[in-house]
């Protein structure tokens, strides 16, 4: 806890700073079971999209093409790599 009247930042030395790369790396591997046929997937906090490309990694050819994915983050730079991404891989976002 910082000092009330100090005008330093708490921040401690191990927390890593909250970049699109780190979300990448902590997220990547999470989601791979989520998307069938038919489904429309929403990808709230979509980074430089780490989880739509394991999602569209583990789904059978024929299931991608049957799914939607929606993505959202608050990020521009991140939603600008999701977005460069999405179109040079295909996906269905």
């Amino acid at each position: 806890m910082n000092n009330s009247d100090s005008n330093k930042t708490f921040k401690p030395k191990q927390a890593l700073a909250p970049t699109p790369q780190l979300y990448d790396e902590l997220v990547g591997d999470g989601i791979e079971n989520l998307a069938e046929a038919g489904s429309v997937l929403l990808d709230l906090g979509c980074g430089t999209g780490a989880g739509t490309s394991a999602i569209v990694g583990v789904v059978p050819s024929d299931t991608a093409s049957a799914i939607s994915i929606k993505d959202i983050d608050i990020n521009e730079a991140a939603l600008g790599l999701y977005k460069k991404k999405a179109g040079e891989h295909g996906w269905p976002a």
